[in-house]
Order: C-alpha cells, then sequence, then structure tokens
C-alpha cells in the first residue's frame, strides 16, 4: 500500500509543477521571469519563483495523501516551506549572502534539532556530535547548490529528477 501513496504523492507533485510553469510562462508572470545577464548561466529567460510550484505541489500531495490514509511529512513540508520562502525573497529582492546562508542555517539547525530531540534519524553509527553538524551542512549546501543552479538551462531540474528518484527508489526498498 506504501507504493501506491508514493506513486500517488510523485503524480500530483509533478502534475502541479509542470501546470505551475506551464502557467507561469504563458500568463507572462514578469515578477517570476529570470532575464539573463552578463553572470547568468541561461541565455533565455527562465522561471524564478524560489520553488512555489514545487512547494505547492508537496502541500497539496502531502494533503491529499493524508485523506487517504497516508502519513504526510509535515515537518519536512514545513521546514521545505521556509527554505522555500527564503528563496523567494531572495529571487524577488535579492538578499545579502550572509543573511540568506543564516536563514538556511537556521532553518537547517531547527529541523535537525526536531529530529534529534524526537529521536527520528539518529544514527546508531555516528554520535550527534558528528552528524548534527553534517546533516546541517548538507542542508545548507544543497539548498546553495539549487540556487546555483537555478538558471542553468535544465541543470537543478535534472539533478532533482536524479537525486530524488534515487532517494524514492532506496526509500521503497
Amino acid at each position: 500500500m506504501r507504493d501506491h501513496y508514493f506513486l500517488l504523492s510523485f503524480c500530483i507533485a509533478a502534475g502541479v509543477c509542470g501546470a505551475a510553469v506551464y502557467w507561469m510562462l504563458k500568463t507572462g508572470w514578469q515578477w517570476a521571469i529570470d532575464v539573463p545577464g552578463e553572470r547568468s548561466l541561461h541565455a533565455t529567460p527562465v522561471p524564478r519563483t524560489g520553488g512555489l510550484g514545487l512547494i505547492g505541489a508537496m502541500i497539496l500531495a502531502g494533503v491529499l495523501v493524508q485523506i487517504i490514509g497516508g502519513q504526510w511529512p509535515w515537518l519536512e513540508t514545513v521546514m521545505a516551506t521556509c527554505l522555500c520562502v527564503i528563496s523567494l525573497i531572495d529571487d524577488k529582492r535579492g538578499l545579502p549572502v550572509g543573511l540568506r546562508l543564516a536563514a538556511h542555517v537556521a532553518v537547517a539547525f531547527t529541523y535537525v534539532g526536531i529530529l534529534f530531540a524526537s529521536g527520528r534519524g539518529v544514527s546508531a553509527d555516528l554520535p550527534a556530535l558528528v552528524w548534527l553538524p553534517m546533516a546541517v551542512f548538507t542542508i545548507v549546501a544543497m539548498s546553495n547548490f539549487y540556487n546555483f543552479m537555478d538558471g542553468a538551462n535544465g541543470i537543478a531540474g535534472g539533478m532533482t529528477l536524479i537525486g530524488f528518484g534515487a532517494f524514492a527508489v532506496i526509500a521503497g526498498h
């Protein structure tokens, strides 16, 4: 039954993300379009939304799966939404790097702290003094890697598909 929830979540999330990007491109959301400049990695205008389509899809998929009897990862959704808000503000107004990094560290530290306090994600193989900073670093690094790859003509989407596809296969076993 777990596989059905995963497949349903994936289909809903993919559909909502695709529809959101299509709608933004067709309606010409000027605030959401990043026009290439001298330092850009992209040659044509691309959507720049801080992950709104992804977060909206994740929330919708989670709610629907919860309604039909699955378990919604609410903590992960809340933390990802916080990172999305930071990214959206950065995309829209431009945040100083130090402030953006501090916000990412705060969200990552909060998430990892909640996991540690609840006993989730605690590893018997690694002491907390090792895995806690590694987890915070990984969350902050991945958030910033995506920010860097964002306009690189499909690199972020390709990495998402490959990386999270691998996570999905691992989680299914």
